[in-house]
């Protein structure tokens, strides 16, 4: 029974600041991302699984390696690409005949025409909302890009209101 009292640091917060810390992580946008990210990257996967399909009747069932596709086509979409036209021109650009890995080839196909994409300026995260067929989950999906936007304004505001300091007491070096 010592040792647990030897042991104690008094880090431990009260009820108050528990909550208080709990709500405030809740409404931390690296949570927040991270459950955006979850929900969304499913849906957006089989979106270009279904593409890939449209576009290559009869490929093998996804494999790992698609993922890397799935990477190359969402950075296209990033930057503003339709990642169906991005595909289409992929595939056209020569015969598939004889690839043993036909999203490999793809991929190092549009890597070369694209090579370095850079995202477009992000827009409102409920502009972003994926279709899902489960209402419920898009619903979820709907409600934490709306947090993620009052999230963003809420920061935005609060950068507005220090000057534009990245922290208190900052000033700049030049004055």
């Amino acid at each position: 029974m010592l040792a647990t009292v030897v042991d104690h640091d008094g880090q431990q917060h009260s009820a108050s600041q528990t909550r208080s810390q709990a709500l405030s992580d809740a409404d931390h946008l690296a949570l927040l991302h991270a459950i955006w990210t979850a929900e969304t990257g499913p849906a957006r996967e089989q979106r270009y699984r279904n593409l890939l399909a449209a576009a290559v009747p009869g490929h093998a069932a996804p494999g790992l390696r698609d993922r890397w596709l799935w990477r190359t086509l969402h950075g296209a979409e990033l930057a503003g690409l339709d990642p169906a036209q991005v595909l289409v021109d992929a595939i056209g650009e020569r015969d598939l005949a004889g690839a043993r890995d036909i999203p490999a080839v793809i991929d190092a196909r549009i890597r070369n025409r694209t090579g370095s994409l850079v995202p477009l300026p992000a827009g409102p995260w409920s502009a972003r909302v994926p279709a899902i067929a489960d209402p419920e989950r898009r619903a979820y999906v709907t409600q934490v890009a709306e947090l993620m936007d009052a999230r963003k304004e809420r920061l935005g505001e609060h950068a507005a209101g220090l000057g534009a300091r990245p922290w208190p007491g900052w000033t700049w070096p030049w004055r």
